[in-house]
């Protein structure tokens, strides 16, 4: 640990405590639109707006920025309500969440484990674990550490305060994936996340070049829905 390192987190505790300030919706509207307006000209949109080319060539430039500027506002909003994902609950009027395929749910805590849960980025997928655990079921998660591990704890400190201490956090890498096999040996629940970059792993086509993408081929042992 360095000192940029504890300045970058004593600004994330101070940002924390911003936006406890301002409650869920409005975190969420500030975080999309300083997202929105930043995240465009930040280097890393120019690598999303190739894979844009190389997915979907047919869309045209403007297309293309109004998915990126979207891709933005999305990581906002999932970053401004992390703070609030402990408070909150089932709601049809919000904020909040509201629920699709509960019968898995209900099967999954009926009979139990073990078994996989997929899904992807899409929305604020913070939530997936949380969502789960107030329904009684405890799935585990794989997760990407911070390269600041200040900033690596006070993530897991909010998702621990929403999913509860029952809710195992693997680490991407060799070890957390043994870990995660014991814990399905053990009856366990995953939920998994496979859309994340990889330098390793297996290669898909979903375009005309090949990308990296981690495999779950023992998922075949157990049950598993899309979630």
């Amino acid at each position: 640990m360095n000192f940029a390192h504890q300045i970058e987190g004593a600004a994330a505790r101070a940002a924390l405590w911003l936006l406890r300030r301002l409650g869920p919706a409005r975190a969420s509207n500030v975080c999309a639109v300083v997202a929105r307006t930043i995240g465009p000209l930040l280097p890393v949109s120019r690598v999303a707006d190739l894979n844009l080319r190389m997915a979907l060539p047919e869309l045209a430039k403007p297309e293309r920025g109004r998915i990126v500027r979207g891709v933005w506002e999305s990581l906002g909003r999932t970053a401004g309500e992390l703070p609030h994902l402990s408070r909150l609950g089932e709601t049809a009027t919000g904020p909040g969440w509201e629920l699709a395929g509960i019968e898995h749910l209900e099967m999954l805590e009926a009979g139990g484990g073990p078994a996989i849960l997929f899904s992807a980025h899409i929305g604020n997928w913070e939530g997936v674990p949380i969502a789960s655990a107030r329904r009684g079921l405890h799935s585990a998660t794989m997760y990407r550490p911070a390269g600041n591990p200040i900033i690596d704890d006070i993530i897991l400190e909010l998702r621990t305060a929403g999913v509860g201490p029952t809710g195992k956090q693997f680490a991407k890498g060799a070890r957390g994936a043994r870990e995660m096999l014991q814990h399905l040996r053990a009856g366990g629940c995953m939920g998994l996340l496979q859309d994340q970059k990889m330098n390793d792993g297996i290669t898909a086509q979903p375009a005309s070049d090949g990308v990296m993408m981690g495999p779950a081929r023992r998922s075949s042992r157990w049950r598993s829905w899309p979630r």
